[in-house]
């Protein structure tokens, strides 16, 4: 049975004492705020609170890192409907609130969504784009942004998983080294492969490993071919020479 976890922005009225409450009644409002501010996805309580969970490489594996923009939207626009033919699987793997979006140069956040829009969005967010600059790995990258129009077919970048992705890097530099900094396929069951990662590397050197790492990283089927086995060789007869 999945355990449900009581974020701290949800029971902030209940904590407070009564005379707060009726002298300050803002301050209620303010940390509600604060608290949805590190709760998100990838926010320092969300890290704090479930890094149990994210270590585990069922919850950091086949994640949804991006979705495809179905209609034109304004600079104002609050939804954001995803194109459901391109991406089947709609909002999924998303947050369910206050996830970060990257359309463009633009970062975008959401109060909610449906299995195929992002509702109640916030234009011109800021946010972390990436976790290592162009000029040093140990140095995340933080962009403000400002409102926009985007035309449809446009890429939605899910900022939500690139701590999660974080991780993933973590464990397979622990349990797959050499495929750290490798993206795997797509449609590879990554969560199976890091499990069995043990049993690839004691057929190293095999037929077999050469088409499971292509399989793994191109979805290719490949075939080893070794020109030894092409070769002419000498007849394997003992002959004797009589004088």
């Amino acid at each position: 049975m999945s355990e449900n976890r009581v974020q701290l922005s949800t029971i902030v009225s209940n904590q407070l004492p009564a005379y707060v409450r009726e002298s300050f009644p803002l301050v209620e409002s303010f940390l509600e705020q604060y608290y949805k501010g590190q709760e998100y996805q990838s926010g320092p309580a969300d890290i704090i609170q479930n890094i149990d969970r994210y270590i585990k490489v069922d919850n950091t594996t086949n994640l949804s890192t991006e979705v495809i923009l179905q209609d034109s939207i304004e600079f104002d626009d609050t939804t954001i409907n995803v194109a459901t033919a391109e991406s089947p699987t709609g909002t999924e793997g998303f947050p369910d609130s206050y996830g970060l979006l990257q359309i463009d140069d633009e970062i975008i956040t959401y109060t909610g969504k449906t299995n195929f829009s992002f509702t109640g969005c916030v234009r011109g967010f800021v946010g972390i784009t990436s976790y290592r600059s162009d000029l040093s790995n140990e140095e995340v990258v933080f962009n403000e942004s400002t409102a926009a129009d985007h035309k449809s077919g446009a890429t939605i970048k899910n900022l939500s998983v690139l701590f999660l992705k974080e991780f993933l890097n973590k464990t397979k530099h622990q349990i797959l080294p050499g495929f750290e900094d490798r993206q795997l396929d797509s449609d590879l069951n990554q969560k199976l492969f890091l499990k069995q990662s043990k049993d690839f590397y004691l057929s190293k050197g095999t037929d077999r490993s050469f088409e499971i790492l292509f399989k793994a990283l191109y979805n290719e089927d490949v075939k080893v071919i070794k020109p030894r086995e092409n070769l002419l060789t000498p007849s394997n007869e003992h002959f004797r020479v009589l004088n």
